[in-house]
């Protein structure tokens, strides 16, 4: 129990549990029965957005709870800053419970949903053992940003389309310029512009086009998962409208 509190990227633990373990396994099976609990508890709640407000103000004290546990044991850096994209779609999430709009559930759900579910897939935190604070902190925090999103997907209170694809462009036009000049300044990695994960698809970017051609093509690559994401959605759209006709399959807002 010493290395509990532990980060990976100070010891070296000799039980990691390693990607694609029969332990990482487990925990990615135990957040799919968590996200479909969650998406049945949200449906049937008669105050949704008070459920919204105490899951976003939840996901905000997971996020603390690490940064504290982190500055007690002496182990926060300014690579700890909360300005990862997870992080801070977690506050995304948070102004959006309280103050929903097109902008907010169309950033969360194209940008900040994908990156949580692929960091959950693809972590880079799996060098530390199972029975470890920072394991679990990170699990459970990208789970409920993952959940956040489908519990209202489910529910009919998301309606992404393409011709919002704008919204998420934006904001990448805004932020990612912003991290790069961050990371330069700090020497650190905010939402992996400035190079890739360890273990994720970004490292065989990385590997394959080299530093130069490292953020062009993730660029290029986050285009295409938009484009696709909307497609899918669009025609799952036109099916249900053929299927059903007489349902409206689609609520503008």
């Amino acid at each position: 129990m010493n290395n509990f509190f532990k980060l990976g990227e100070n010891v070296i633990f000799e039980n990691a549990m390693g990607t694609f373990s029969n332990q990482h396994f487990f925990v990615l099976f135990l957040t799919i029965i968590l996200g479909a609990y969650m998406i049945w508890d949200y449906n049937r709640s008669t105050d949704k957005k008070k459920y919204r407000q105490r899951l976003a103000k939840f996901i905000v004290l997971v996020v603390l709870s690490r940064h504290i546990v982190e500055f007690l044991t002496g182990q926060y850096t300014v690579h700890r800053l909360p300005l990862h994209l997870c992080t801070v779609g977690a506050f995304f999430k948070l102004y959006d419970a309280y103050r929903e709009n097109i902008y907010t559930k169309e950033i969360f759900f194209i940008i900040t949903f994908p990156a949580a579910l692929i960091a959950n897939i693809f972590p880079d935190w799996t060098n530390q053992p199972l029975v470890n604070f920072n394991t679990w902190q990170q699990f459970l925090f990208h789970a409920l940003l993952v959940n956040y999103v489908l519990m209202r997907l489910f529910a009919g209170e998301i309606t992404p389309h393409l011709k919002k694809i704008w919204i998420p462009i934006a904001s990448l036009t805004f932020f990612i310029p912003l991290m790069l000049v961050i990371n330069g300044f700090l020497g650190t990695n905010f939402f992996f512009v400035s190079t890739y994960s360890p273990n994720s698809p970004l490292e065989v970017i990385y590997l394959q086009f080299g530093s130069a051609l490292y953020l062009p093509i993730f660029l290029f690559i986050v285009f295409i998962l938009f484009i696709g994401i909307y497609g899918l959605l669009g025609l799952y759209r036109f099916l249900c409208a053929y299927l059903n006709p007489k349902k409206k399959w689609e609520i503008e807002v």
